[in-house]
């Protein structure tokens, strides 16, 4: 099957080659002249986020003040202008509304300065992260270069498990795929439906909680009385996710569902007796779900959503027992230069999905078939033996049967 790239993919490439030559062809403006006397935030989680700044121009007088600023991951930037009078000096601020956007806790936030003043001189700050945290709340806190855990009930052996998951879990996944993060990922626990859904006001349903892999952020619902079971799923699970995003991210990159969903049942620290029971009689009823079904979305139906995640789990773990870490390795490397998955896998593994997934489904069947074989006896030459055995024995209890029968009759007639 030909790989296609969309036409609009090379219209998009084009036009981002003739952005960023056009920035480059810019010249450098002086900005000695400006100056900022002092910056701060407002946070007052969920409802806005404030920006104060106050600058200083020795030129002329400040005219034009913009915050640029993004959520990690979005793919737009908002530029908000600031009101102010125009002086040698002034004070302005941006009031950021949030209540009805739905930005989680912890949310990071990147974020720079456009200051010019009424001689042309301009000042552009660098860009720097603000996280947009949850001050409602006496947060305990762990944290290394690549994990940052966030809770406030229960002491610090509670927050020592989760955050020790979730650091193997990076460990493990890193060393599987051959990737490693980019930026720490934060991992924010509240105790009870009650106040997670307090940081997220549109949010209505029942929710164990959420991930935010572009932010490297997930939010989680977990007590010191919740089942252990429970978060050593969850937590590496999500962990997993935000890993596999930075490890593929590129906006041309799309990897299938299945390889997302499967590393990520795949790191939880569970067992997976159950799924692997459920992709064996769907192997052996016929049942496995097409390739299709398991690249995009997992859809509605519990069942066949419960067979999806199981089928998922089932070709991750066949993928990394049979390409292993430098081929998976070289998968995410072709998803983060942008190769779409027709060209990616066959580049690192040597095969198109499409025969990646019939090589897969045809081992998978014949070790289910050999399963239930073992099952009810043994495998087939000792069944076939076992057969010819009890028929054998079958026919010398009917022969005994006849010989009884008749002698009781001669008996009787005596």
């Amino acid at each position: 099957m030909r790989c296609h790239r969309p036409r609009w993919v090379s219209w998009v490439l084009l036009l981002m080659a003739v952005l960023c030559w056009s920035k480059t062809a810019l010249p450098a403006v002086a900005d000695g002249s400006i100056s900022i006397v002092e910056e701060r935030q407002e946070n007052h989680f969920p409802n806005e986020l404030i920006w104060h700044l106050t600058a200083h121009s020795t030129a002329g007088d400040i005219t034009s003040i913009k915050l640029v600023f993004a959520k990690r991951g979005d793919t737009s930037l908002t530029s908000a202008p600031l009101q102010f009078e125009p002086a040698r000096e002034v004070a302005a601020q941006h009031r950021w509304h949030t209540k009805y956007l739905s930005v989680p806790p912890g949310a990071p936030i990147l974020f720079h300065w456009v200051i010019r003043d009424a001689v042309g001189n301009e000042r552009v700050t660098e860009e720097r992260v603000l996280y947009y945290d949850d001050l409602r709340f006496p947060w305990n806190r762990l944290e290394n270069e690549q994990v940052a855990l966030f809770w406030y009930e229960g002491d610090n052996s509670f927050g020592q498990e989760p955050f020790d998951l979730a650091n193997e879990a990076v460990e493990r996944l890193s060393a599987e795929i051959g990737a490693q993060l980019a930026f720490q990922v934060r991992i924010v626990v509240y105790p009870g439906q009650e106040e997670f859904f307090s940081a997220f006001p549109r949010m209505r349903d029942w929710i164990g909680g959420r991930a935010f892999p572009k932010m490297g952020l997930t939010v989680q619902i977990i007590s010191p009385d919740s089942n252990r079971d429970w978060w050593q799923g969850v937590i590496p699970h999500e962990i997993a996710h935000l890993l596999f995003h930075q490890a593929t991210d590129h906006p041309f990159a799309d990897p299938p569902a299945w390889l997302n969903e499967g590393l990520a049942v795949h790191s939880e620290a569970v067992s997976h007796d159950e799924q692997e029971s459920i992709v064996r009689r769907a192997a052996l009823g016929g049942e496995l779900l097409p390739l299709p079904y398991v690249t995009g979305s997992f859809g509605p139906d519990h069942a066949q959503v419960s067979l999806a995640y199981a089928q998922s789990l089932s070709m991750v773990e066949y993928a990394l027992e049979r390409f292993g870490p430098e081929s998976m390795a070289a998968l995410m490397v072709a998803y983060r230069e942008g190769k779409p998955t027709c060209e990616a896998m066959p580049a690192a593994w040597g095969m198109s999905q499409e025969e990646f997934y019939a090589e897969w489904k045809t081992a998978t069947t014949a070790a289910a078939a050999e399963a239930d074989l073992r099952g009810l006896g043994g495998s087939l030459s000792e069944r076939t033996t076992l057969l010819t055995v009890g028929l054998m024995v079958c026919c010398c209890s009917t022969s005994l049967l006849v010989v009884a029968a008749v002698a009781a009759v001669l008996v009787f007639r005596k």
